[in-house]
């Protein structure tokens, strides 16, 4: 028995699918730790947008609630999550109104997605009626402002604005490689390095400051201990501020 449109008590809302069957959205399974690192990572995309003077950031005190709310109805063995605004708002202590913003905030954030869904109920007069039932949410554990953006190119003349090993590092090792003893190899690099934060050039005031450790105290680098390495320090400031001191 066909009723018609007017005659429906259970109005569906548009692009709804059946709640049942072959056509219903099926629930993906999901993990617990996957949903409370979005979470996370949406309360603090929601700090990141607030702005001076306003309360809230782009999802507000109602999405977060919302959140946790779907959350903790979601079923961790089939992924299922299908609470009614009524289940929310009571879970939360929040009004239907208040669960409903903090929906549309979630969605417009790309945070969660969800499929309006209805069912077959027995009409009073017999025959069958569409009726609505609660939607059935999904997570994007992706959104787009989640994704990693590229870092900003470095400043010129930084230390990132050259390669972290640059030809001289290349060449010193290749002469060590070659046979090379260690002092012709840092010479080589600080030959060839193009800028002094060049890796060429660091490696090469390592092993300048190694040799004249081992010279002042007479021992290789690797037996040298603690009080050693201070007497090193000391020297050698007191060597660099005699130097400064004479050339003023």
């Amino acid at each position: 028995m066909k009723f018609p449109p007017h005659l429906v008590r259970f109005p569906v809302h548009a692009g709804s699918r059946p709640a049942e069957g072959k056509n219903a959205p099926q629930p993906k399974r999901v993990e617990k730790t996957a949903c409370w690192d979005l979470f996370t990572a949406v309360r603090a995309y929601n700090c990141r947008t607030k702005k001076t003077g306003h309360q809230d950031g782009a999802i507000g005190r109602n999405g977060l609630m919302v959140l946790s709310g779907l959350i903790s109805f979601t079923s961790w063995e089939t992924g299922r999550c299908d609470p009614s605004y009524s289940a929310l708002a009571e879970r939360l202590g929040m009004c239907e109104r208040s669960v409903y913003a903090g929906l549309q905030a979630l969605k417009a954030a790309k945070v969660i997605t969800w499929s309006t869904r209805w069912i077959n109920a027995a009409g009073e007069l017999g025959g069958w009626l569409m009726r609505q039932v609660s939607n059935l949410y999904s997570f994007n554990f992706s959104p787009p402002w989640r994704r990693s953006a590229p870092p900003p190119r470095p400043e010129p003349g930084t230390w990132g604005d050259h390669p972290s090993e640059g030809d001289g590092h290349a060449r010193g090792v290749a002469a060590i490689a070659a046979g090379a003893s260690i002092d012709s190899a840092m010479e080589i690099q600080r030959q060839n390095a193009e800028h002094p934060a060049e890796a060429g050039a660091v490696m090469a005031r390592i092993w300048n400051y190694r040799r004249q450790a081992e010279a002042i105290i007479g021992k290789p680098w690797a037996e040298m201990t603690e009080a050693d390495y201070d007497t090193v320090r000391e020297k050698i400031r007191a060597a660099e501020l005699g130097k400064k001191t004479g050339d003023s």
